[in-house]
């Protein structure tokens, strides 16, 4: 799967593996951690964790270069 996050000039993308989020451990963390459950939303709402395989971020033009943070699930210097 592929994820992009941020706006139009300050962007992280994420490519890896994504799964289903089953275990309630798992969700109830995610409610204490930002204060806010999903699972008490009338919407439906789906839990999925990320196993990050690159990352690439930047903010400008001049960031082009470089900008992969991540390969192979191994963070870059």
């Amino acid at each position: 799967m592929r994820v992009g996050i941020g706006e139009l000039r300050d962007v992280t993308l994420i490519e890896g593996t994504a799964g289903p989020v089953d275990d309630d451990a798992t969700k109830d963390a995610f409610a204490i951690k930002h204060g806010w459950d999903p699972r008490d939303e009338t919407d439906n709402y789906a839990f999925f964790r990320i196993i990050p395989e690159r990352i690439l971020a930047w903010r400008e033009a001049n960031e082009l270069t470089g900008r992969t943070v991540m390969r192979g699930g191994i963070w870059l210097n």
